[in-house]
């Protein structure tokens, strides 16, 4: 386990991810952003050419593009997402290994595995990881906290209840909250069938400012 993995879980609060890596790279400390989830929300946020983009989205998506090819690696003689040629411009981009963006002086890599998570670590002194709700055991376990994220909407609450690699000693429960205050980290545990320890519940306010933010984090 390394001590600058930090897993984020549940509905998609890419916000505060880019908000909290902001600050740190302020900081001057060097991060990398992953986004590993089915909605590739935080992909969004990142400034890419759009050829980049749309191969990121179609592979993360199930789309496949006729400008896609798979390609068997020399080496190791597998076919896999990380030996693709992108046609860019028409012309073959041969991408033996996955794109490093960087956007606003943090690094961004849409997927990873276990491997590739404990060979970056050495090199970032923080990586935040948005799983979605897609549940990567091997690469919870890698991760020193876990944030279970969710706002106050109740499919999001209730799709907490089918988390199963949950670490309790590890886990924050980290949720945005609106005026409706009856709906609170009580509320929230009870119909999620989670108990958090009380310094490990994280409570942000997102009011209508904050939620014109988020959007603009996107666009």
């Amino acid at each position: 386990m390394s001590h600058n993995l930090i897993g984020f879980l549940g509905c998609d609060l890419y916000d505060v991810i880019l908000y909290c890596g902001s600050i740190l790279q302020q900081l001057e400390y060097k991060v990398l952003l992953v986004d590993e989830s089915e909605s590739c929300a935080l992909t969004c946020c990142i400034s890419a050419p759009e050829e980049y983009r749309r191969y990121l989205f179609e592979s993360a998506w199930g789309k496949k593009n006729q400008e896609i090819l798979q390609l068997t690696c020399d080496t190791c003689h597998e076919t896999s997402e990380y030996h693709t040629a992108l046609m860019v411009n028409g012309q073959e981009t041969d991408r033996k290994s996955k794109l490093v963006l960087t956007y606003q002086g943090m690094d961004f890599i849409r997927g990873i595995n276990p491997e590739e998570l404990k060979e970056l670590s050495k090199s970032y002194d923080y990586i935040f990881i948005s799983m979605g709700y897609e549940e990567n055991k091997e690469l919870l376990d890698l991760c020193k906290n876990i944030f279970l994220c969710t706002d106050q909407q109740l499919q999001h609450i209730l799709q907490l209840r089918y988390v199963d690699c949950i670490d309790q000693s590890k886990s924050y429960l980290l949720f945005s909250s609106s005026e409706d205050k009856r709906i609170d980290a009580n509320y929230i545990q009870a119909l999620s069938e989670i108990t958090f320890d009380k310094d490990h519940i994280c409570e942000f306010i997102c009011d209508e400012k904050d939620q014109l933010l988020k959007l603009n984090c996107q666009y």
